[in-house]
């Protein structure tokens, strides 16, 4: 007569016993849980670089004269003028002609 299978093999039931062996080794020698002193490769808080806040004297501005020009109300209405944009664009053109 045939015997049925119950799913566990004599493998298994091996392998669970040498895990369960090798794991009362470690924790009655003392190796696992590792103690403080093992703990290389623990999360450390980063030690990154921090400097001084800059100041006023640190900014040098040089000639500002452009940046207000250009924040006028007439510099606006020129750069979306359309007579200016297809002026320009004609003095292109017949730049690109001379040079031909």
């Amino acid at each position: 007569m045939r015997t049925k299978n119950t799913g566990v093999s004599k493998l298994a039931v091996l392998l669970v016993t040498i895990g369960l062996a090798f794991a009362a080794v470690m924790v009655l020698s003392g190796a696992w849980p590792p103690g403080e002193g093992n703990m290389a490769g623990t999360i450390a808080p980063a030690e990154r670089y921090q400097s001084d806040q800059i100041s006023d004297e640190d900014v040098v501005l040089g000639d500002e004269s452009v940046a207000k020009i250009m924040q006028t109300d007439e510099f606006e209405q020129s750069v979306n003028s359309t007579e200016v944009a297809s002026s320009g664009a004609n003095a292109a053109a017949d730049d690109g002609r001379a040079r031909a």
